[in-house]
């Protein structure tokens, strides 16, 4: 399997960091390390800033090469340069799943969480992204979203085909909005996940009390989130709330996000 750390060079986030060692113990890949630049910054002609950025990345590629070291993680290098969402982009065509920092920014001014960057990485991504949480220890229980639609299954799907050592993990299907009404799919993804897993449970909300049963949720620690079509359902409609502006600030937990 093919995990993508993406950083810049301002520095290196330990909670990230920590989740991709993490998962790619578990996979026993490597983890790549993607530092990305942007390439402005070497249009500016003062010699010393450039210098400086260049000695940033050299420091955080150091670092990042000795978390792995000490996690026993086999780990590779990419350090691009030019515009980072592109870059980032060509990266994730050719990667199994891509965990991100949500503060990680390019502007010296975001205030936003997750920042205008990530927002666009999870809307465009071609695999699946991994949102670290503030501290990270380890993986012991699953939260499926599923609201009915074909995107929450998929993103089901694909959490478990890149994962099945979770096979052996205490899994709650977490239902809202038609698919708390439709007996028929409850039973077909029941028998679906009966295959691959061993320990499943439903909780079944509707409305805003399955928003506030959601937020419960992530504020759980040791759990994994997986959810589907980022900008076009549930974490979207979760992120316009109000009270649920800065929400992935306050995860405990990793989140899973998958779109076609």
């Amino acid at each position: 399997m093919k995990i993508l750390l993406a950083t810049n060079s301002t520095g290196i986030n330990a909670a990230s960091t920590d989740l991709a060692c993490y998962l790619a113990n578990l996979t026993r890949s490597t983890l790549t390390g993607v530092f990305l630049e942007e390439e402005d910054g070497y249009l500016i002609p003062e010699i010393l800033t450039v210098k400086n950025e260049q000695n940033n990345c050299d420091h955080c590629i150091s670092r990042f090469k000795e978390a792995c070291i000490a996690r026993e993680t086999k780990h590779i290098i990419h350090r691009d340069k030019g515009v980072p969402l592109e870059e980032l982009l060509i990266e994730s065509r050719f990667a199994d799943v891509l965990v991100i920092d949500p503060l990680l920014s390019f502007s010296k001014y975001n205030l936003e969480n997750p920042s205008g960057f990530v927002k666009k990485v999870l809307k465009y991504a071609e695999c699946p992204v991994m949102i670290a949480p503030e501290q990270f220890n380890e993986i012991t229980d699953l939260v499926f979203t599923y609201d009915g639609e074909e995107s929450s299954m998929f993103a089901i799907k694909q959490f478990t085909y890149l994962f099945p050592q979770f096979s052996g993990s205490g899994v709650t299907i977490l239902e809202g909005n038609n698919a708390g009404n439709n007996n028929t799919q409850k039973h077909s993804i029941h028998e679906w996940l009966q295959d691959h897993y061993t320990n499943v449970t439903f909780k079944t909300k509707t409305g805003d009390s399955y928003i506030s049963l959601l937020e419960g949720t992530l504020e759980e620690e040791k759990g994994l989130i997986v959810m589907g079509a980022y900008g076009r359902n549930l974490l979207s409609t979760l992120l316009r709330q109000s009270h649920s502006d800065n929400l992935i600030k306050s995860v405990q937990s990793p989140l899973f996000i998958a779109h076609k």
